[in-house]
């Protein structure tokens, strides 16, 4: 981006005009998996520690042929024991969220960038990228019209980026011409209660954004 065009793009943004910005993503390319072969690579994976430590790989949950693609951070301990993705209060404000925009787990395909319960605080770098591997694929599988992204860690993988959540949110991004678009995790959600504005405004634009692809 040129001197000029990084000054069209600043005073766009401080009029509070959302720009679609070309992330640094090189997607991972290959003819599309089949989801048995899929998903049997996911749930034997065995890449990293994780598969050393884990109860449960959480594939994902949904439709393999939906316009939403939603992608958070890491399972919970929760996930873990039961093998399904967000459950307990992550699941039912999940679920709330996909109601106010009139859906359902049905209709969307939900799944964590790192699909093992970490076995620190955080994964690790390299759990982070051997696990990007499949969610890329998985991306390839489904074909979605939106990438929604709630969670800082998969923000920043799938974005190619080493900026914060706060400062990642507002903007249209692009992977591979599906436009992406960031906003808080669940378990952020659940401590701050003032973050669900924000996310609200950010299911607001991913609507907007999805009604140009329609």
């Amino acid at each position: 981006m040129n001197e000029d065009e990084n000054l069209r793009v600043h005073y766009l943004e401080l009029m509070g005009i959302s720009v679609w910005q070309q992330s640094l993503v090189t997607p991972f390319i290959e003819v599309e998996p089949s989801v048995q072969d899929l998903q049997t690579r996911v749930m034997t994976c065995s890449q990293c520690q994780l598969a050393t430590t884990r109860q449960q790989v959480i594939w994902g949950e949904g439709n393999l042929h939906a316009d939403w693609f939603i992608v958070f951070d890491f399972p919970t301990a929760h996930e873990d024991e039961q093998g399904k993705i967000l459950v307990g209060n992550e699941g039912l404000l999940i679920d709330e969220i996909l109601r106010a925009l009139k859906l359902s787990r049905d209709a969307v395909f939900m799944t964590h960038l790192v699909k093992c319960l970490p076995f620190s605080a955080l994964p690790t770098g390299d759990e982070m990228s051997k696990c990007y591997e499949h969610l890329q694929q998985q991306i390839v599988l489904v074909q979605p019209k939106l990438l929604f992204v709630l969670g800082e860690l998969a923000a920043q993988t799938l974005l190619k980026s080493t900026d914060s959540l706060t400062q990642l949110r507002g903007k249209v991004y692009d992977y591979s011409n599906i436009p992406v678009i960031v906003s808080f995790s669940p378990t952020h959600l659940l401590s701050d209660c003032l973050a669900k504005r924000a996310v609200w405004n950010d299911l607001q634009l991913a609507l907007k954004t999805l009604s140009k692809k329609e």
